[in-house]
């Protein structure tokens, strides 16, 4: 099967859209499709019994704390991370919400530590 990608957008963060241009007849383009998504179920069969996949369960925190979950991601191309923090109540109640964007992160780990720091000035900004 011969496919050509086309870049639609390229933007400042990286690759917006991608077009597929398949020249095929119908008929197998679709076998394709039903090929690849019979090894995918195959393969995330294999994966659900080899390994235990948890489910992250929020819990609330004791007595009248605050609890604040930190997720940044890292783009290592372009060298950017986005940290989204959340900060709740016993009750489970969103007290503060918040995105950052940053330039110029070395690594993950980098990425880490800067929104732990932003998690802690967000957290005494708010007088938690």
């Amino acid at each position: 099967m011969h496919v050509k990608l086309e870049l639609l957008h390229f933007g400042q963060f990286g690759i917006i859209a991608i077009r597929f241009i398949i020249r095929e007849p119908v008929n197998e383009v679709v076998g394709f499709i039903k090929a690849y998504y019979a090894k995918t179920n195959v393969a995330r069969e294999r994966l659900k019994n080899s390994c235990a996949i948890g489910h992250f369960v929020w819990e609330p925190p004791v007595n009248d704390t605050i609890k604040i979950i930190l997720d940044p991601s890292f783009n290592q191309l372009t060298k950017f991370s986005i940290s989204g923090i959340i900060a709740r109540n016993k009750e489970g109640l969103i007290m503060a919400a918040c995105t950052y964007l940053w330039e110029n992160i070395a690594d993950p780990v980098m990425a880490e530590a800067r929104a732990c720091l932003q998690a802690i000035i967000l957290a005494e900004d708010m007088g938690f």
